[in-house]
C-alpha cells in the first residue's frame, strides 16, 4: 500500500511538470496562446505527459496504462472544471499545479489497485 502511495505521489509530480513543461514549450516554441490556441494545446498536454509519465514510473500492462492515462485526461478535466468554478480563476499557474497533481495522484491510485489487483490474479492462476 505504501509502495502504491508513493508511486502514486511519483506519477502525479511528473505528470504535472511534464504537463507543464510541455504546455511552456507549445506556447514559447511555437507561439500557442491560451484561450485562442486550446483545441491545439488541450490534446497534446493530455496525450503527452500522462503518457511519458506513465512509460517513466513503469507501469506495464496496456489495460493498466490505459486506465491511468484516461482516468488522468478525465480527472484533470474535471477539476480544472470545478477548481475554475469554485475559485473563479481561470489564469495563473497555481490552478493547474494543483489541479493536475491531484488528478495525477487519483488516476496513479486507481491505475494502481488495478495492477495490484491483476497481479494477485496472475500469482493465483501461477500457483494452479
Amino acid at each position: 500500500m505504501k509502495k502504491r502511495i508513493v508511486q502514486s505521489l511519483i506519477y502525479a509530480v511528473l505528470f504535472m511538470g511534464l504537463s507543464l513543461l510541455t504546455e511552456i514549450v507549445l506556447m514559447v516554441v511555437f507561439k500557442l496562446k491560451v484561450p485562442e490556441h486550446n483545441r491545439i494545446l488541450a490534446p497534446a498536454l493530455l496525450a503527452v505527459a500522462p503518457t511519458l509519465a506513465a512509460w517513466i514510473c513503469r507501469y506495464r500492462g496496456l489495460s493498466v496504462v490505459l486506465v491511468l492515462v484516461l482516468s488522468t485526461i478525465l480527472f484533470t478535466l474535471l477539476f480544472t472544471a470545478i477548481f475554475g468554478r469554485i475559485t473563479g480563476i481561470s489564469t495563473g499557474l497555481a490552478g493547474p499545479i494543483f489541479v493536475r497533481s491531484l488528478a495525477g495522484f487519483a488516476a496513479a491510485l486507481i491505475a494502481g489497485a488495478l495492477a495490484s489487483r491483476q497481479e494477485r490474479k496472475d500469482q493465483k492462476s501461477e500457483g494452479e
